[in-house]
C-alpha cells in the first residue's frame, strides 16, 4: 500500500511540474509585445506570471550592468524615471513596470521578471518617437489597446486548462487508489 501511495505522489508531482513548464512557455510566447509612444509620454506595462520569486528585476536589452534598471526584493520600487509595483492574488502575479518622461534613447527591448532565470521573464519592445502629429498618437493608442485583450484571453484560457488538468489528475489518482486497494484486498484473501 505504501508503494502505491508513493507512486501516486510521484505521479502528481510530475504532472504539476509538466503543467508549470506548459504555463511558462505559454506566457513567454505570448509576451512578445511592441509598444509605441512619443517622447515625453509615460508608459506602464503589466507583466503577468503564474510563478514568482525574488528578486524582482526590470532591465533593458542584455540585462547586465547599467542595463539593470531595478533589482529589488520590495513590492514597490522607484529609481529615477523607473518604477515597479508587484501585486499578487491566488491564481497569478502581476508586475507593473513604468517609465516616465520617455526619451528616444528609451527605445529597445525590456524584460521584467523574478530571480535570475531569464527564461521566465516577460519581454516587450518599446519604440519611442518624437512628437509630431496627433494622428500618430491615435494610431499608437489603437496598437496598445489591441494587444492587451489578447493577453487577458490567454490568461483565462490558461486558467481553464489548469483547472481541467487538476480535475483530471484528481480523478485519475482516485481511480488508481481504488484499483490499488482492491488489488491489495484481493491478495490478502
Amino acid at each position: 500500500m505504501k508503494v502505491c501511495f508513493t507512486l501516486i505522489c510521484l505521479f502528481f508531482l510530475k504532472l504539476l511540474q509538466d503543467q508549470n513548464v506548459i504555463t511558462d512557455t505559454t506566457i513567454k510566447s505570448s509576451a512578445a509585445e511592441t509598444h509605441a509612444r512619443m517622447g515625453g509620454e509615460n508608459i506602464t506595462v503589466e507583466c503577468k506570471f503564474n510563478l514568482t520569486g525574488n528578486p524582482i528585476i526590470f532591465c533593458k536589452e542584455n540585462c547586465e550592468g547599467e542595463n539593470i534598471l531595478i533589482n529589488t526584493t520590495e513590492d514597490k520600487a522607484h529609481k529615477g524615471r523607473y518604477n515597479t509595483l508587484y501585486e499578487s492574488n491566488y491564481t497569478s502575479a502581476s508586475l507593473h513596470v513604468s517609465i516616465s518622461d520617455l526619451k528616444r534613447s528609451d527605445s529597445g527591448r525590456y524584460r521584467c521578471g523574478f530571480g535570475k532565470n531569464r527564461s521566465r521573464y516577460h519581454e516587450f519592445h518599446l519604440d519611442v518617437t518624437e512628437a509630431t502629429t496627433s494622428s500618430s498618437s491615435s494610431t499608437t493608442q489603437q496598437t496598445t489597446s489591441s494587444s492587451e485583450p489578447k493577453a487577458k484571453v490567454s490568461v483565462h484560457q490558461l486558467l481553464y486548462v489548469g483547472l481541467s488538468l487538476a480535475i483530471l489528475i484528481i480523478l485519475l489518482a482516485t481511480a488508481l487508489l481504488i484499483y490499488c486497494r482492491r488489488k491489495n484486498l484481493h491478495q490478502q484473501k
